[in-house]
């Protein structure tokens, strides 16, 4: 905004800069009681899960240090947020911090809301030191810039759709097997339905399609971009052609914890500031990266096919890339 004020408004432009450096140097710190406003989404959204008092009695009771891996990304997260309410209220004990992109520590407002949250940096460096030093559980959305441009809105009919995630993500098993820490895999139905994106939209929305997905010259050029800068760039619109999400329900459901060791695991765990681990490995091999890779798809693919009926997805499909 202060660049294009500037030359009609000189004074307001410089205002209104001083107030986004404030916001982005001023240091701010977690504000729990925040979390809770994000469950007045819950009607908004229409939210539905899978997760019942026996389930959420095992979440608290085992206690396991914890990676929860929630996909798709989508256009902008904002199921990440409505995570954040849910979470806070039905299990507390699994929230601690998440990972964001540099850029968007660096947008006023964007970061201020992020740092409430708990969520920071996403380099591998600060997550590791507060996963095995402070013992906080991480949330993190694996598909991260990629993934967006990944997300198409589909016209909610009897047509068959293809649901395309970054799930092989190496970097995520070699985290979790270097910290003991199990991951728990997250599928929300809906969370591409909020908006729509240059980068995968097409005149032929309307249509199935079992290639790739339609991507513009335009749509390409801002991935490139997005890319080179670490952080997710696109045109993008939601009701009326404005920043508000279309009306979508949202169904989120979470999978069985995935133990990065599963015999090792059974009867052999540390207890680190009061959380579960199994043993660690700092240079796990490839085969044992591999190995969790292949349990944490199966694990997604289940989950998408076990709950796709419920959600209102039950002609659609689940790939992997």
């Amino acid at each position: 905004m202060p660049p294009i004020l500037f030359f009609h408004y000189p004074k307001f432009s410089l205002f209104i800069l001083a107030i986004n450096a404030v916001l982005v140097l001023k240091p701010v710190k977690p504000w729990p009681l925040f979390r809770s406003f994000f469950q007045l989404w819950y009607g908004i959204f229409d939210l539905s899960h899978n997760l019942g008092p026996k389930a959420q009695g095992i979440f608290e009771k085992e206690n396991f240090l914890c990676i929860l891996a929630m996909h798709p990304h989508g256009v902008i997260p904002l199921h990440a947020f409505l995570w954040s309410g849910f979470c806070d209220q039905y299990l507390p004990s699994l929230y601690g911090v998440g990972a964001t992109t540099n850029i968007a520590q660096r947008l006023p407002i964007v970061r201020q809301i992020s740092l409430w949250l708990s969520a920071g940096s996403a380099g591998r460096e600060v997550i590791r030191e507060a996963m095995t030093v402070k013992s906080h559980n991480l949330f993190i959305l694996p598909g991260g810039v990629a993934e967006i441009f990944l997300s198409k809105r589909f016209p909610h009919n009897t047509n068959s759709h293809k649901h395309v995630i970054k799930g092989k993500r190496y970097g995520l098993m070699k985290l979790a097997l270097q910290t003991g820490a199990h991951i728990i895999p997250c599928y929300v139905f809906g969370a591409t339905q909020l908006f729509d994106q240059i980068a995968t939209f097409s005149a032929t929305q309307g249509v199935s399609h079992d290639n790739d997905k339609q991507e513009s010259t335009l749509g390409m050029w801002v991935e490139c971009l997005s890319r080179k800068i670490r952080g997710g760039i696109t045109f993008y619109w939601g009701q009326y052609y404005s920043p508000l999400p279309h009306a979508a329900k949202l169904t989120l459901v979470l999978g069985d914890p995935i133990a990065p060791f599963p015999r090792a695991c059974m009867n052999n765990y540390t207890i680190n500031r009061k959380k579960r681990t199994c043993a660690t490995h700092l240079n796990p091999s490839n085969e044992q990266v591999e190995e969790l890779l292949q349990r944490y798809t199966d694990s997604l693919h289940l989950l998408f096919e076990q709950y796709k009926h419920q959600a209102g997805y039950g002609n659609d499909v689940l790939e992997i890339i």
